[in-house]
């Protein structure tokens, strides 16, 4: 019976449609990398009476490196999760060398980007500093 269980679960998911396009949009032919959050704010789907970001802006230049450190809970893994574009913002806007981020081809524009999520400090040294 567990199983049976888990398997419609796993049906359900399977059946789900993505609310994020996965197809179409444009390429930007000079593509550099400049990302810029403008007055973000974030809640998520399944939980809308929370809001996990609230007008953030910041900017990400090519070439430089941005720690985002804080608490658990505090947003960090939503700001990446938004810059590949996993979820659209709730207000505000997600620029892509000047372009909104929902304006691009998803799987182009995650052809063109890699995130590290996580540095030690022991390898520090041993980064792309």
């Amino acid at each position: 019976m567990a199983a049976v269980g888990a398997s419609e679960r796993i049906f359900e998911l399977l059946d789900r449609k993505p609310t994020i396009n996965t197809k179409g949009g444009k390429q930007i032919d000079d593509f550099k990398g400049q990302v810029a959050f403008d007055d973000v704010t974030f809640t998520y789907p399944e939980r809308q009476d929370q809001v996990v970001l609230k007008n953030v802006s910041l900017a990400l230049e090519p070439g430089k490196v941005l720690a985002l450190v804080g608490p658990s809970g505090g947003g960090k893994s939503t700001v990446v999760s938004l810059m590949e574009r996993f979820y659209d913002v709730t207000s505000g806007s997600v620029m892509v060398d000047g372009q909104d981020l929902r304006s691009l081809d998803p799987v182009w524009y995650r052809s063109q980007v890699a995130l590290v999520s996580q540095v030690s400090k022991a390898s520090i040294g041993n980064t792309l500093f």
